[in-house]
Formats: C-alpha cells, structure tokens, sequence
C-alpha cells in the first residue's frame, strides 16, 4: 500500500545547471554561487572532467577541494566521483562539466556509437547507466551545481519550395529533459557573463538572480534561503533511503540478500513507506537484465515477497 500523507515542504538541497558557450563564467559563477550556499565555512568540492583548467580558480571563494577525473566519462564514474565527494564531507558539489557524460569520450553517446547492436537496440545499456546515474545524483544530499557546455542548434524550416537550416540558439550539451531535472538552470552569456533570459527556477529564486551582472557569493545565499524555508532532512535517514533505491536497482535478488543480512530492525521500519517503490525499481531491474539475458533468471517467484512480510520487518 502506497502511504498517504499531509504535504510537508522539506528544506531540499539545490541542483543548479549553469550553461554556456566556453568564456561565459560557467566555473567562476559555480564557485560564488557554491560559496554563497554552504556559507563561508561549507566545503566545496568540484569534480573537473576538463584537464584540470577548475584549479585556475583555487584561491577563489576561500578555498575548495578538487577530483581530477579523466576519462573514460562513463555514468558509473560520474556516480563514483559524486560518492566519492560525499563521503569526504562536501557541502555543495561542482561538477565541471556534465557534459561529458553525454558527449565525452566514453559517454553515453560514444558507448551507443561503439555498440554491436543495431538500431534503438544499440542505446539500451548505455540508456540504463545514464538512468540509474541521474537517480542517484537527483537523490545527492547536498547541493549540486551542474556546469554545461553549449552549441548552437539548428533545424530545417520549410520556406516556400526551399527547406533552409536556421538556427534557434544555442542549447545545453546534454541529455534533452536534463535541464528540467533542476531546481535552477541559467544560460551564461559569453559577452557579461550575466543570466540570459528566460530562467528556469521557483518565481522566488528567480528574482533574486541579477539579470545586468554576473551571478555571485549573494545569489547562492539566496537561492540557500529559500531552499532552507521548510523541515530540515535528516541526512541519516535520506541516505538510508539512498543506498535501498540503489540495492533495488541491482535487482531482487541482491535487494532481498541486503535486506534480511545488513538492515537492522530500525532501519527496516524507516523504509518501510518506501516497500512498493523499492519492489518496482527491482522488479524494473530484473525486466532489464532478462532481456539482456533471458536465460539468467531462472524463477517467477517475485524474492522481495519475503523480504517485505510482517514477519521479516519485525524479525
């Protein structure tokens, strides 16, 4: 059963996607905008996939800790390297830039190019990898400022007799619905470096975001006021939470092992709430991993059935 409960706002940590053509600010304003949420003595950490070029930067914003990741820019080591910041104590993580995992050297679209399959078939597996990267970063417990290159974007448009390529921008270099993942995404201007109408955000944020200068330290202080207007999370807990939609995710098999050899009494209780989505992401994984290979599953029988009686949560 599905629990049905009043709406209480929670005080949800921000992802902000900063985007623009290369000399548009995108590094800079992240750090100011990173400093102006955590404050001045949160810690920054920012995973740079560009060579290094963040650490042109390092004595801004009173200092911050750096990931040198280099490529393969697959999913699975863009969820290693937000992991890995969190464990080492990251208040707000920059990530410069997210749009390698979609364009870089090893990233979704060079794993489908390099894919035996043919066709929509050829997608599949680095789809699911993209998939579960996105949960697990939309999931992140701190701040996230996601960093994006942009390109222009043209279409054909029919003019008379003529079909004519006309521009229609520039757009984020990324999956197309990743910007609308965001609780802020601002275009840079190459020119000021200033946000480039229209913004997306909550109306508040939105006018608290200068439109005739550069984002700054007081920006993210803002936007930090009013993602902090409601019941603070219990950081515990939403990473309990974390790590079971994680587990569901590897299937019902490793989901039921997890749950009856590593979750105490407590812990089975908090999740409790969560038993029909947790079953439905692992039953999703198992439909995945059948049609890649239908022959390693050798049973109908659903294991999380056990795992979420009575009798095992109040084992």
């Amino acid at each position: 059963m599905f629990v049905v409960k009043d709406a209480v706002r929670e005080a949800t940590p921000a992802l902000i996607g900063l985007w623009g053509p290369s000399g548009s600010g995108k590094t800079y304003s992240a750090l100011l905008v990173a400093r102006g949420l955590v404050g001045p003595k949160g810690k920054i950490v920012v995973i740079d996939t560009e060579n290094g070029r963040a650490k042109f930067y390092a004595s801004m914003v009173g200092g911050w800790q750096h990931i040198d990741f280099q490529p393969p820019f697959t999913a699975q080591r863009y969820t290693e390297a937000m992991l890995s910041a969190e464990k080492a104590g990251a208040d707000v993580i920059v990530i410069d830039s997210m749009s390698h995992v979609w364009e870089g050297e090893g990233g979704t679209l060079d794993q489908a190019d390099s894919s035996d399959d043919k066709g929509l078939a050829k997608w599949k597996a680095p789809k699911i990898a993209y998939k579960r990267m996105m949960n697990n970063l939309l999931r992140s417990p701190v701040h996230v400022i996601f960093c994006l290159r942009a390109k222009e974007k043209y279409v054909q448009v029919r003019n008379g007799s003529k079909t004519e390529i006309v521009s229609q921008g520039l757009t984020p270099i990324m999956e197309k619905n990743f910007i609308f993942e965001m609780t802020v995404g601002v275009q840079l201007s190459p020119e000021t470096h200033a946000p480039v109408v229209p913004i997306k955000a909550p109306e508040d944020i939105v006018a608290a975001i200068p439109l005739d200068k550069p984002l700054g330290i007081e920006t993210g202080t803002k936007i930090a006021e009013w993602v902090a207007g409601g019941v603070a999370v219990n950081r515990e807990i939403e990473d309990l939470k974390r790590n079971a939609r994680d587990k569901a995710a590897e299937g019902s098999v490793k989901m039921r092992a997890w749950w009856e050899t590593e979750l105490t009494k407590t812990q089975r209780q908090r999740l409790a709430s969560m038993i029909e989505e947790l079953k439905m992401i692992a039953n999703q994984a198992d439909a995945d991993e059948a049609e890649k290979a239908p022959a390693t599953i050798g049973s109908e029988a659903d294991p999380l059935d056990d795992a979420f009686t009575p009798a095992k949560q109040a084992a």
